[in-house]
């Protein structure tokens, strides 16, 4: 029973210090025509970003599989590009690889999500979100590799997935 009890403080002080770390790491969006003019302007934005990692970071099984289904057509675009680019420009088939790489091993860990105990799954919903984001910003890298290849061609990856 105390094993059980300092396992589920652990894991607590744990997921607090993940919110905490990540709360100050969160970065604000700033649309194009908007800035800040001081530090007690930005405030707000500041707590409504910490609210939405933490309301992001419970996310479920079903809400990562969705995001996954929304960036396929995307990822087989980049993938027909980089088969006939390969010779051309093979930094961006690279690039593409380890897209693909990474979206695999996070399909396998979606996966995974409802063998996790129940005690553990926010944890595991973390760590999902955090790998999310890692593969939005080598999706982001892809595409601005894409553009350079073919500009004038109007991709239809140019939109960038749901970054929820």
């Amino acid at each position: 029973m105390n094993k059980l009890i300092f396992k589920i403080a652990a894991l607590s002080i744990a997921t607090f210090i993940s919110f905490s770390l990540r709360a100050q790491t969160s970065t604000i969006p700033v649309t194009s025509g908007a800035k800040a003019t001081s530090a007690t302007q930005s405030k707000p934005a500041q707590t409504t970003a910490s609210k939405s990692a933490t309301s992001e970071s419970t996310m479920k099984k079903e809400d990562f599989e969705k995001r996954l289904n929304q960036l396929q057509p995307r990822l087989n675009d980049y993938n027909t590009k980089a088969k006939e680019n390969a010779s051309k420009n093979p930094e961006f088939s690279g690039e593409v690889n380890k897209l693909n790489s990474m979206v695999s091993s996070f399909k396998s860990k979606v996966a995974k999500y409802d063998s996790q105990p129940k005690d553990q799954q926010q944890a595991y919903s973390e760590t999902l979100h955090q790998d999310w984001h890692s593969i939005k910003a080598q999706q982001e890298k892809v595409e601005q590799m894409s553009r350079k290849i073919n500009p004038e061609a109007k991709s239809s990856a140019a939109k960038p997935a749901n970054s929820k």
